[in-house]
């Protein structure tokens, strides 16, 4: 029997560092997405990958959400890109983290379909150093 606060998972391929596509996680816990999957969808889709780690005590990282990337302008760029956003805290952050050295938050990475890393910013930044940040790689 399982303890309410258990992850039941119902499928093991890769499922620790969530790199596999098929990992399946119980009713419990919704799906999460897989570095895999982001870097097949940005293949077929020809857009590179925005990851931003982050965690829920990290005050600056609420800062770049409220300030920076929710802004309008801020959309209309995240929208040529496969925007993740992962709590860096959760056992698969920690792991993703680990696989592109990321010690602090937050850090934005931008990768490419194969996942290599293609820029990075750690830290915050105004919404105009931003939009810098993302042209970078799209221009």
């Amino acid at each position: 029997m399982n303890n309410a606060n258990e992850v039941v998972k119902t499928h093991e391929v890769d499922s620790e560092i969530c790199v596999d596509e098929e990992t399946i996680y119980s009713e419990r816990t919704p799906r999460k997405p897989s570095l895999m999957f982001a870097m097949s969808l940005s293949d077929s889709l020809q857009r590179p990958i925005l990851i931003n780690f982050h965690a829920d005590w990290c005050i600056p990282c609420r800062n770049m959400e409220a300030q920076v990337l929710s802004t309008e302008s801020t959309a209309l760029l995240l929208d040529k890109f496969i925007y993740w956003s992962i709590d860096g805290e959760t056992a698969q952050g920690a792991n993703i983290r680990t696989i592109y050295d990321v010690f602090s938050y937050p850090c934005f990475l931008i990768i490419n379909s194969k996942g290599e890393v293609v820029q990075r910013k750690d830290g915050t930044s105004s919404e105009a150093e931003f939009h810098v940040f993302l042209n970078s790689v799209l221009n």
